[in-house]
């Protein structure tokens, strides 16, 4: 929200964005699990369960692109975190378009890339470990959290049927945190148990 020009409009892109990303990925996945799903075809992800040929490409293309949005909005947030707290050398301002603030950006950018492509080398199983902190955490902080402090703040002031939304999505996100939090840690388990050595994953 800091760098946006008509803050205002906060509540509307998030509504916009966050219904869009619930509706694609609850379809895709469902279209993907209801052919696979009773298989023993079915893999993690579910792109290398998905047949070679057009639909493997429309698949990971939209892997790619999904991808790419979220790597990027992540970085550039993190960047420009670590930019802000870290840079005491003359905090530049994030609306400022010289030469040096922009390069000053690139070079956190890189260095926030560097340190992660590092992190992510040198545990084996970094992948089933960052899928099982967003097994326990994503569902939490998009459903359950954001509903209870709704119902909890305004549950005398808001309509029977608003507080009953409010208790199913809260309902929702524990249920999505207990089967998602199960199938990762067993993931997580089994990469453990499988082993590995740092920068197997590049050497592969």
């Amino acid at each position: 929200m800091a760098e946006m020009t008509a803050i205002e409009d906060f509540k509307k892109a998030l509504w916009t964005s966050q219904t869009f990303a619930f509706c694609f990925y609850t379809s895709v996945g469902s279209v993907g699990y209801a052919y696979l799903g009773n298989t023993s075809l079915l893999q993690n992800p579910i792109s290398l369960s998905t047949p070679s040929g057009a639909p493997l490409y429309v698949v990971n293309v939209l892997v790619i692109i999904s991808m790419i949005i979220g790597a990027t909005t992540c970085q550039n947030i993190l960047t420009r975190y670590t930019q802000y707290y870290l840079q005491r050398c003359g905090r530049r301002k994030f609306r400022d378009t010289s030469f040096v603030n922009r390069g000053w950006w690139a070079l956190w950018s890189f260095i926030v890339v560097a340190l992660g492509y590092v992190i992510t080398s040198l545990i084996p199983f970094f992948g089933a470990l960052v899928g099982t902190a967003a097994a326990l955490i994503a569902s939490n902080t998009t459903f359950t959290f954001p509903s209870l402090f709704y119902y909890l703040q305004f549950r005398k002031q808001i309509p029977i049927w608003k507080g009953s939304v409010a208790l199913f999505i809260i309902l929702f996100g524990a249920v999505l945190t207990v089967l998602g939090g199960y199938g990762a840690i067993y993931s997580l388990i089994q990469a453990i148990e499988e082993g590995g050595v740092p920068f197997s994953c590049s050497q592969g």
